[in-house]
């Protein structure tokens, strides 16, 4: 039997108690989880800036296509160049239309018209060959000097002009020009 029994039963050695590492992992992942939030947050407003720029640049690309169509339209060797002038009154309104039939890009540019009252407006119709009826191409009111422009409206490419001609219809525009025929070029 041994002399002291406690000294037998424990046997391990003792805990020592002193500098160590112990603490380094927690630092490290600390350090770890501030560095992801970090990251985190930076792809987010990455993502943000992506985005934005996307949207400029779908922005920037249309705004250059039609710039191409209005230079396409008025210089193209293909565009119809049409002037048009009043036929009613002793002054001398004009209009110039620029068309080019293949991509449907019209510009109409109008000088001296007369004013109109309030409820009324200057309407450009495109005239199909063929004797198809006229198109509508876009409303118009005059300056305080008399001048005017429609800039590339909504019309469908592809269909030839015999000619452009304009109204004076209700301010909302008309499905078919009202008599008389203001002006015309063929």
């Amino acid at each position: 039997m041994p002399e002291n029994p406690e000294k037998s039963i424990n046997n391990s050695p003792a805990p020592q108690h002193g500098i160590g590492f112990g603490w380094l992992g927690w630092v490290t992942a600390v350090v770890a989880v501030g560095v992801a939030a970090w990251l985190g947050n930076h792809n987010v407003q990455l993502q943000q800036t992506l985005i934005a720029d996307r949207a400029d640049l779908n922005r920037l690309t249309a705004q250059a296509d039609h710039a191409q169509l209005l230079t396409d339209a008025l210089t193209s060797p293909g565009a119809r160049h049409v002037t048009l002038s009043e036929m009613r009154q002793t002054t001398q309104p004009t209009g110039h239309a620029t068309y080019l039939t293949a991509k449907g890009a019209l510009v109409f540019m109008a000088n001296n018209l007369h004013p109109l009252k309030a409820d009324k407006t200057y309407e450009l119709w495109l005239i199909p060959e063929g004797g198809k009826p006229p198109l509508a191409a876009g409303l118009f009111r005059p300056d305080a000097a008399g001048n005017a422009s429609v800039i590339l409206p909504n019309v469908t490419s592809g269909i030839e002009a015999k000619g452009f001609s304009v109204t004076i219809e209700d301010a909302q525009g008309s499905a078919t020009p009202t008599l008389p025929i203001v002006m015309s070029g063929y």
